[in-house]
């Protein structure tokens, strides 16, 4: 993942988690959650970079993976959004299966 995408999840991240204010250790501390959460993500799904620049499944399960990791709390992550990661990987699945 770039550096551009990387400047536009953090924006995109510190939108969504209300942040006004600009603080080089916290957005560390964001950045640090997005690569997480892209690995996290593209690991159990099979998605692409692009995916989570726009809205759908992939960026709605990557902002809560980072709101979640901002609190502290990603330790029941994957089991509070067990039905939203296996939807994802059945939907790129089965585009997957209809591209072959």
């Amino acid at each position: 993942m770039g550096e551009e995408q990387l400047n536009i999840l953090l924006d995109l991240c510190r939108l969504e988690l209300q942040r006004t204010w600009s603080d080089d250790d916290d957005n560390a501390r964001i950045l640090m959650h997005i690569k997480n959460g892209v690995a996290f993500i593209k690991d159990r799904c099979g998605v692409s970079n692009e995916d989570f620049n726009e809205g759908g499944k992939a960026n709605a399960l990557f902002l809560a993976y980072v709101r979640r990791g901002i609190s502290g709390d990603l330790s029941t992550f994957e089991k509070d959004y067990l039905s939203d990661i296996v939807g994802l990987q059945t939907e790129y699945e089965v585009s997957n299966y209809a591209e072959e």
